[in-house]
């Protein structure tokens, strides 16, 4: 049996235990945002806290604090210290006008 490394997340559900998200965010951080996951052998999905802990600091030194127009859950929050103007400006643009 192959001994793992404390740091490493193996599977979904314990990669979003860590970062505080459903699937489908997860899902959709990986696919358009970079989120640091890859899929190992027999298609589960794997990453490291180290990796997902910088890549959220690269994420606050950006400005973007996590949330991410039509990416997140937290899509519909409205402007706040931590959900910048720029962002809830994006958000509204990209709605449709019924």
């Amino acid at each position: 049996m192959i001994k793992r490394a404390d740091s490493i997340l193996q599977g979904s559900k314990e990669i979003c235990a860590y970062i505080g998200r459903r699937e489908d965010t997860l899902i959709k951080w990986i696919q358009q945002i970079g989120f640091p996951a890859s899929k190992i052998g027999g298609g589960i999905w794997e990453s490291d806290k180290q990796s997902i802990d910088a890549w959220r600091r690269k994420q606050v030194e950006l400005g973007v604090h996590g949330v991410y127009p039509g990416v997140n859950d937290d899509a519909e929050k409205p402007a706040t210290s931590k959900n910048p103007p720029a962002i809830a400006q994006a958000r509204r643009a990209g709605k449709k006008k019924r």
